[in-house]
C-alpha cells in the first residue's frame, strides 16, 4: 500500500532534506530499504507460519503460549472498540475540558493486534472481522493528539502498536483497500507528525529526555514507514537510530551513539557488556529501553536491515547488562561485577 497525501509528501519532503551525513557516521550498504517486504514489522511471514505449524501441532511451549493468548480478555471477538476524536495523555489545558483518555488507545491497539494473531494462526476470520472493525473505528474517528509533553510519549507508543496491527491484518481480503488508505491516512497526519516534531525539536529541550521516548518515537516512524510503504520515511527512522540528528545540539538518548553511556569487557569470557542511558534510572524504564529496542530490530531485521549487528552488536551488549541479577542499583549509579555475564 502506497498512500500519498499533501501533508505526507510535504514530511517525505522534510524527511529527505533532513539527512545528513558526517564522516563517522555509521554506514552499511544494507541499511536502507527501497521496496517493503509485507508484512514486516514485528512478524513475518515465516514467523507466521512457524508458529502456526507449532500451535497445530501442539509443540511446546508454543502450544501453552497460545492457550494463554486465547483466553485473555482483550484477544476476545466479541471486544469493542472505544475510538477517541482526541488522543489525550498527560494533563491537557484545562480551557479544552479535555480528560486523559489514552488507556482506550493502547486496550484497543493491543485487541487489534492480539486478534489478527488469532486469525493468523487459526484462520478462523471471525477475529479478523473483529480486529478490522476496532482499526476501522479509529481510522476514521482520530484526528489530534493533545495533552502535556507526554502526548509526545502516546504518538510513539500508541503509533507503532497501530501500525504494527495494520501491518499484519493487511493481507486479511476482508480489510478492504478504501479502509486501509483511511486508517493510513490517519496514521500519517495524527501520529507521523507528532514523531518528527519530538525527536527533531525534543519540545524545546534539546539535551533532556531520556531515552524511551525517543525510542518509541523512532519505532512508530519505522512502523507507518513499512505499513504506508514510505521508505524516506522508514529510513530516515533508521538513520536516526543509528546516528543521531546532524545537529548534535539535540541529544537523542535513543540513538546507540548517545544510548551507548560505557562497554565493559568482562574478564575470562571477553563478553562485552554495554551500559544503557537508562540503566542507571530504574528497572521499568530500563526494561522499557530494551522491549524497544527489540521492536526496532525487529522491524530492521524484517525489511533485511540488521539493526541488532550495529556497532558490534550494541543492542545484544545491552540486553546482557540488563537482567536485574546482574545489576545494582547504588544512587543512580550502576556496579559491575565479575563474571556477571557468565
Amino acid at each position: 500500500m502506497r498512500f500519498f497525501s499533501l501533508s505526507s509528501i510535504l514530511f517525505s519532503i522534510a524527511l529527505a532534506s533532513a539527512v545528513v551525513h558526517h564522516p563517522s557516521s555509521y554506514e552499511h550498504e544494507n541499511h536502507r530499504v527501497v521496496n517493503f517486504v509485507h508484512p514486516g514489522a514485528l512478524h513475518s511471514s515465516t514467523d507466521i507460519e512457524r508458529i502456526k505449524l507449532r500451535v497445530n501441532n501442539k509443540d511446546e511451549p508454543w502450544y501453552t503460549a497460545y492457550q494463554h493468548l486465547s483466553t485473555g480478555t482483550l484477544a476476545q471477538a466479541t471486544w469493542k472498540p472505544t475510538p477517541q476524536t482526541v488522543l489525550v495523555r498527560g494533563a491537557p489545558d484545562p480551557s479544552t475540558n479535555l480528560t486523559q483518555n489514552y488507556g482506550y488507545a493502547y486496550r484497543d491497539a493491543h485487541s487489534a493486534y492480539q486478534l489478527t494473531l488469532r486469525w493468523l494462526i487459526t484462520t478462523n476470520t471471525t477475529f479478523a472481522d473483529a480486529a478490522v472493525k476496532i482499526l476501522n473505528a479509529w481510522g476514521s474517528t482520530l484526528t489530534s493528539i493533545n495533552g502535556n509533553e507526554d502526548r509526545m510519549l502516546a504518538a510513539g507508543l500508541y503509533g507503532y502498536q497501530f501500525a504494527n496491527a495494520a501491518e499484519l491484518l493487511r493481507i486479511y481480503p476482508g480489510w478492504h483497500k478504501d479502509d486501509q488508505d483511511v486508517f493510513a491516512k490517519m496514521l500519517t497526519t495524527v501520529f507521523v507528525p507528532n514523531n518528527y516534531l519530538f525527536l527533531t525539536e525534543h519540545n524545546g529541550k534539546p539535551d533532556f529526555y531520556y531515552a524511551n521516548w525517543d525510542l518509541c518515537n523512532i519505532a512508530s516512524l519505522m512502523a507507518i514507514g513499512i505499513y504506508t510503504d514510505n521508505s524516506t520515511m522508514y529510513n530516515w527512522a533508521v538513520d536516526l537510530f543509528l546516528n543521531g540528528l546532524p545537529d548534535p545540539s539535540i541529544v537523542v538518548n535513543g540513538a546507540l551513539p548517545y544510548f551507548s553511556i560505557a562497554n565493559f569487557t568482562e574478564s575470562g569470557s571477553k563478553k562485552t557488556l554495554m551500559e544503557i542511558q537508562e540503566s542507571g534510572r530504574d528497572q521499568g524504564h530500563a526494561t522499557l529501553c530494551v522491549a524497544l529496542l527489540g521492536v526496532i530490530g525487529q522491524q530492521g531485521g524484517n525489511q533485511g536491515i540488521d539493526l541488532y549487528g550495529a556497532f558490534r552488536n550494541q543492542i545484544l551488549n545491552g540486553y546482557v547488562l540488563l537482567p536485574p541479577p546482574m545489576t545494582r542499583y547504588f544512587g543512580g549509579r550502576v556496579e559491575v561485577s565479575p563474571n556477571m555475564a557468565s
